[in-house]
């Protein structure tokens, strides 16, 4: 512990920068005098984020804990000023406070792994923290305690912090999420693009929802397991394929390249029906204010056209209500011969 020569209170004199006029005494200036008290540097071995336990352990009095320059973020916690409220931020001040045997979960753990969900669900707080059954949820202000029958193996860490496994917050989240977000969600801790330590495997997931066969929203898991895919790229392509199957479609086929006779690449399209040469994009926002990706659009669809593959663009209107989109494609597909 660094130890400062100064004591708590220590008060030193600083002149005032400007000269105030005393009219009495002509020609000499007064000082104003201002009392500055000096502030205890902290323990490095603390941190940026640290609970008040420990920082008593070290000597560090309740007055230095009050002071301006430390938030409380949570009970027990102290956290410098102005500390970053993204949720990995979070999460890691509150760990600051946490017993071995707990790990976050649920929306939390979404987060830290980068699943996603819907937007009323991606907040920082509160912060769900879980704890096994045999043991006391936690309790307190922006906290969410939870008590789970847990397996060691369903537990992971991210950067040093204890979470559920990708797969295992998928389950813990499945009763608040609609099919198409929980799609997504499977779909993305799938994803090709993931690194390896933060993929689920079939064979791991599968593993999984066997041991936790009484959670509520597992027979909606299964029900859509087999509709997953690694090579779904947004939530907006997993809920349009399953929009698709449900109507009664062909299985669209996500981000596969297409050539054309020559085998030369013309586009990956988000979706596709390849046996009838349908492409589907889903264009987000930046379609529109990203130059370069417009520019992309722009030249996909004629290369598509000239390959004798239809091309429709699908939108945020689309997802909010897909009858004509649905109506629409089915017309498409039965000019090109679909039996349906």
């Amino acid at each position: 512990m660094r130890q400062s020569h100064a004591p708590a209170h220590h008060s030193r004199l600083i002149a005032a920068p400007h000269p105030v006029d005393d009219s009495r005494v002509a020609g000499r200036c007064s000082c104003t005098v201002v009392c500055v008290t000096a502030r205890i540097p902290l323990p490095d071995a603390l941190g940026t984020a640290f609970s008040v336990a420990s920082a008593r352990q070290l000597g560090i009095g309740p007055r230095r804990l009050a002071g301006a320059d430390l938030e409380r973020p949570f009970w027990g916690v102290r956290a410098a000023a102005g500390t970053p409220d993204d949720t990995a931020s979070v999460a890691r001040t509150y760990s600051a406070k946490m017993p071995p045997h707990a790990f976050f979960s649920h929306a939390t753990a979404a987060q830290l792994w980068s699943i996603p969900l819907p937007i009323h669900l991606e907040n920082p707080l509160p912060v769900h923290v879980s704890v096994p059954s045999d043991r006391r949820a936690p309790e307190g202000r922006g906290v969410a305690g939870h008590r789970l029958d847990i397996h060691r193996v369903d537990i992971e860490t991210i950067n040093g912090l204890a979470v559920t496994s990708p797969g295992r917050t998928v389950i813990d989240l499945a009763p608040l999420l609609d099919d198409e977000h929980l799609l997504g969600a499977l779909d993305n801790i799938f994803w090709r693009r993931r690194s390896t330590a933060s993929r689920a495997t079939r064979i791991s997931f599968r593993e999984c929802l066997d041991r936790h066969r009484g959670r509520r929203g597992r027979s909606r898991v299964e029900t859509l397991l087999p509709l997953t895919t690694d090579r779904s790229d947004s939530i907006p392509e997993s809920a349009f394929r399953l929009r698709f199957v449900r109507s009664g479609f062909p299985d669209p086929v996500p981000n596969q390249n297409v050539y054309d006779m020559n085998g030369r690449f013309i586009a990956m399209p988000d979706l596709q029906f390849a046996a009838y040469r349908m492409a589907l994009d889903y264009e987000g926002d930046h379609h529109r204010t990203d130059a370069r990706q417009w520019r992309k659009d722009l030249r996909r669809v004629p290369l598509l056209e000239d390959a004798h593959w239809h091309h429709t663009r699908m939108s945020a209107d689309d997802l909010a209500d897909p009858r004509e989109l649905l109506n629409r494609t089915a017309r498409r597909l039965r000019e090109r011969g679909w039996p349906g």
